[in-house]
């Protein structure tokens, strides 16, 4: 059986408080909610999240560490890639925090929209060539 973090074994019971806010503190990034609420709609590499996201691949692959090693999603290596999805055990928790934001459909979700497209006109054959992405603009604040 596999011991999942959202299960207290021993160790982790000693501080319950420690063990959730070290939970909390994963999403508390807009770019791993993001990676998250895609991640509910499908199964990912890292190379089509980047794609999907518009964010490089090694800024992906750390926000994808930090969630895993939270518990939130789990990895998969099939072949040469590493497949990403939402933790099935932390699915009733994260509809019961992030409510309708995280229940809503992809293209309807605030700040997804664009995704959504992105995801509806990709060709997933193309998704893991190398191709270079163009520079963002910052915003400012």
């Amino acid at each position: 059986m596999v011991d999942s973090v959202f299960n207290l074994s021993e160790e982790r019971a000693l501080d319950p408080v420690v063990f959730l806010s070290d939970r909390l503190k994963a999403l508390a990034d807009p770019t791993r909610l993001r990676l998250l609420k895609l991640l509910s709609v499908d199964t990912f590499c890292v190379c089509e999240l980047g794609e999907l996201l518009e964010i490089h691949q090694p800024a992906v692959s750390q926000h994808l560490q930090k969630l895993r090693q939270a518990g939130w999603i789990y990895a998969q290596k099939r072949g040469q890639w590493v497949y990403y999805r939402v933790a099935a055990e932390a699915l009733p928790l994260l509809r019961n925090m992030l409510g309708a934001w995280w229940q809503a459909p992809l293209e309807e979700t605030p700040g997804m929209e664009a995704v959504a497209e992105r995801l509806r006109s990709r060709d997933p054959l193309q998704a893991c060539s190398p191709k270079p992405l163009q520079p963002r603009e910052r915003r400012r604040r």
